[in-house]
């Protein structure tokens, strides 16, 4: 189990000391471990009986926050009347020192986590994903079977002709698809370490295209009449999955800030030049105030809508520029 903060647990045989997402166990804890063991062993044994929390000083002259049985360590807490870290400590693990009320809400949420009241761990979530990724491949493959595509030239023409019940299941698969994507969003972790795949390559005009089509045929009332001009036989090499994340949340902001969008709908232009293609989208609802245009790709800012039953999680915009 992964958590916020360095822990300590003690079991039948042995403790078990484990690194934090944000820290690692100062190296003074694996040295002395006789008197570590001894000393968490008769907290623990003494806090199980009568106390849920407590923050104190070990052996080693750091702090430990205990709370419901997890139990961070490793840490220097600062504005602690009694357990004030010495100066020598602070200018020894600069690393280590945190406010108190700033842990606690940590230990809370590794708590939360570790219980299953508000996170899932994503092991439970990623565990088969990957049979789900091949079901919908197979599906989406069989409906480019039923269509019968000989070249990307004739992609639009046959989705047109196709039935409507094929359409259906064409863009139930590919909206599966952009939920399983997007579930990496959701790790706080992955935009920071995000490595683009650049041994692939694909078309930029048919993933464009596509998206589009998807969103004319979604399975919602409020279908959007999409204006996409332009075209493109250029290649792009990366993840090719990553950028229809980003041109799908493009459309959708596009899509939200349309005060009519079947009357005037959202435009899309695919502009190629000699060395680059671009890529525009733009809503025709009311202009984004100056006030906002410093703020809209802002981590979880969430703009003014015109549309005030619309919501959004104010991360979009953010995604998008963060892996363009």
């Amino acid at each position: 189990m992964i958590n916020d903060f360095p822990t300590i647990e003690i079991g039948a045989q042995a403790i078990s000391l484990n690194d934090g997402d944000y820290l690692v166990v100062p190296q003074v804890y694996r040295q002395r471990t006789t008197a570590i063991t001894a000393f968490y062993k008769k907290l623990f044994n003494d806090l199980e009986v009568f106390e849920s929390s407590a923050v104190g000083v070990d052996p080693l002259g750091f702090n430990y926050v205990y709370y419901n049985k997890l139990c961070y360590v490793g840490l220097l807490l600062l504005n602690q009347k009694d357990i004030e870290p010495t100066k020598k400590m602070k200018l020894k693990y600069p690393q280590s020192i945190f406010n108190k009320e700033y842990i606690i809400n940590h230990i809370k949420k590794d708590l939360k986590f570790r219980n299953y009241e508000e996170f899932v761990p994503i092991e439970i979530v990623t565990k088969n994903i990957h049979e789900l990724r091949n079901l919908n491949s197979k599906i989406t493959a069989n409906i480019d079977d039923l269509l019968d595509v000989k070249s990307e030239n004739e992609w639009e023409k046959k989705f047109e002709e196709a039935n409507d019940n094929v359409k259906k299941i064409y863009v139930g698969s590919r909206l599966i698809k952009f939920i399983l994507d997007n579930l990496k969003f959701y790790n706080h972790n992955y935009l920071e370490t995000l490595k683009i795949d650049k041994s692939r390559s694909f078309t930029i005009h048919k993933s464009l295209l596509k998206i589009v089509k998807i969103f004319q045929n979604d399975f919602k009332k409020r279908k959007a009449n999409i204006s996409f001009l332009g075209n493109s036989y250029k290649t792009l090499k990366g993840d090719k999955e990553l950028f229809e994340i980003i041109l799908m949340l493009l459309i959708e902001n596009s899509i939200k800030y349309s005060a009519d969008f079947n009357a005037i709908p959202p435009k899309i232009v695919l502009n190629e030049t000699n060395d680059k293609v671009e890529i525009m989208v733009s809503s025709w609802g009311t202009v984004v105030p100056d006030s906002e245009r410093e703020r809209i790709f802002s981590y979880g800012y969430r703009g003014t809508s015109n549309d005030e039953n619309v919501t959004g999680t104010g991360m979009g915009l953010y995604n998008a520029k963060k892996n363009s």
